[in-house]
């Protein structure tokens, strides 16, 4: 029993023992939720947040209008005359991160907190990071709009974001080489599709809300048709057609892993792993430390 066994946490070994025997139930994680829990984090990445509250990393007002303004380029060349062989490699991401955080543009701040935790060896575990960091790493954006159109299709929320994630790293310019646009990543041939069928009109893809109302749309159905968020995500990626085409050849005794592994196509293997990672992470985050 969850209750009974957190008598038994005492240090960060005994409190991971209990997280992999209970971090799988919704009742457990609420427990968890009412507990401070601060002093069974990983030393690391409460480091690594200290430093960038405390300021250790900030930069200049002015490259971070650069930024803010969308001179990308010139903030990059500007950051390179302040930075370049003067900081180490770890301490030019931090900077980079803390320009992204404070332009508000969730793109660079993401990645570069990332690739920070990266270089320091600190795993993306939920059940080991500080509240500020799992925010920083998994945010929620255009937070009305998403709220707003997961409840219209009957989908949570954190679907919506564990994809908007991956898709765009939430750039809203975002088009990828196939031509996908947006937070979603929405192909122009599927949104017109789905606009049609919704009475929409002609959609204009690259606006946010008309991007991210396709895109729940879309996930809602295919959680409806498939009825579990990794075969919808490969769906989402691959296509309906195709995994109804690889389901029938590679789908046996119920055994959904192998099948993955047989998906004759990379991208949607990884797809369903990185976004399923995602989903799981949002809703551990948010139910760890509710808004």
């Amino acid at each position: 029993d969850f209750v009974n066994d957190w008598g038994t946490v005492t240090d960060r070994d005994s409190y991971l023992r209990w997280v992999s025997r209970h971090g799988g139930n919704p009742l457990a994680m609420q427990h968890l939720s009412r507990r401070n829990i601060e002093r069974y984090l990983d030393p690391r990445a409460q480091q690594m947040w200290k430093n960038f509250e405390s300021g250790a990393y900030r930069t200049p007002e002015e490259l971070v209008l650069l930024y803010r303004l969308g001179e990308g380029t010139l903030a990059n060349e500007f950051f390179e005359a302040l930075y370049e062989g003067r900081v180490s490699q770890r301490e030019s991401l931090a900077r980079r991160a803390d320009a992204g955080a404070r332009a508000g543009s969730l793109p660079l701040s993401v990645y570069f907190t990332r690739q920070l935790a990266r270089a320091l060896e600190i795993p993306e575990d939920p059940y080991s990071m500080p509240e500020g960091l799992l925010k920083a790493l998994y945010p929620k954006p255009y937070r009305a709009l998403v709220s707003t159109y997961a409840r219209r299709y009957s989908i949570e929320e954190e679907m919506v974001y564990a994809l908007m994630r991956q898709e765009s790293l939430f750039r809203e310019t975002a088009i990828s080489r196939s031509g996908a646009r947006g937070l979603m990543q929405i192909m122009p041939r599927t949104g017109n599709w789905l606009a049609e069928r919704m009475r929409l009109g002609t959609p204009d893809l690259m606006d946010v809300e008309t991007n991210i109302n396709l895109g729940a749309k879309y996930f809602g159905d295919l959680i409806r048709d498939t009825g579990d968020f990794r075969w919808a995500s490969i769906a989402y990626n691959g296509g309906p057609g195709n995994l109804r085409r690889w389901k029938a050849a590679y789908f046996r005794n119920d055994d959904f892993y192998l099948f993955l592994e047989n998906i004759p196509r990379e991208e949607p293997r990884n797809y369903c792993r990185i976004t399923y990672q995602n989903y799981m992470h949002y809703r551990t985050t948010y139910t760890l430390y509710p808004e």
